[in-house]
């Protein structure tokens, strides 16, 4: 994988969120971790409406075009043979990240075939792969109680 390419594309595709993402582009290496980090964290403060109680994620109106072209950037590297390429997106865009269930009709069948294949690969380091975290294990909460 070329950094410096995939973070210029990433730029390019999303170019509302190269303000932050631009950062991970320089003369040495392009850090395309924390680029690819950045724009998702971006897509939650400006094009998703993430609401706590219930659990719930929405992509806001008038937001979906951006949306759109993030995960069709995405889409195109999904279906790539790149190890370090699919790595760095079921990391960056699935690790942890719950609300990706809430929003499935934008992604493509590439993207939804490595989601499916992180739930494997990262289920030992996260249970929120994706989706929502599963339930905590452990002792129950005392009636009345909600932890």
């Amino acid at each position: 994988m070329d950094s410096h390419r995939f973070v210029r594309e990433l730029i390019a595709a999303v170019p509302e969120a190269s303000e932050h993402v631009e950062d991970w582009l320089d003369d040495g290496e392009a850090l395309a971790y924390p680029a690819l980090g950045q724009a998702r964290s971006w897509l939650e403060d400006h094009v998703l409406d993430l609401r706590i109680m219930p659990l719930r994620a929405s992509v806001r109106a008038g937001r979906e075009d951006v949306f759109r072209r993030f995960w069709a950037f995405v889409e195109e590297r999904a279906a790539t043979d790149d190890r370090s390429l699919r790595n760095l997106l079921m990391i960056e865009l699935f690790e942890g990240v719950w609300w990706t269930e809430d929003v499935m009709d934008y992604l493509g069948p590439s993207t939804r075939r490595l989601l499916d294949e992180a739930r494997v690969a990262l289920a030992p380091y996260n249970g929120a792969i994706g989706r929502r975290p599963p339930p905590r294990r452990g002792k129950k909460p005392k009636p009345g109680r909600p932890w």
